[in-house]
């Protein structure tokens, strides 16, 4: 059960963050960095704090870190999936 837990949080951050970050990209006027910084910022937090929960959960020292290095994979695939979603909804509305 934790492990559905553990891999869900990834996927809920992918959506809230492409959602996140298409809302921001409107806001913002088209400007694509500000959203994805401000995407990033969500994500890097959101799995942050998934990160220190599977840190101070799990007893196992080789768990804490592979699952803590897991995250920061995690963020940095979910950053590219996100660059690459809003340079396409942005070139759509233009």
């Amino acid at each position: 059960m934790k492990l559905i837990m553990y891999f869900s949080l990834m996927l809920v951050s992918l959506i809230v963050t492409i959602l996140f970050g298409r809302n921001q990209l409107k806001k913002s006027n088209n400007r694509l960095w500000r959203a994805f910084f401000k995407s990033f910022a969500l994500t890097v937090a959101i799995l942050g704090l998934g990160s220190v929960c599977w840190f101070f959960t799990e007893t196992d020292g080789i768990s804490q870190g592979l699952g803590v290095l897991y995250y920061v994979v995690a963020i940095g695939v979910i950053s590219v999936i996100n660059i690459i979603s809003l340079n396409l909804s942005r070139s759509k509305d233009i």
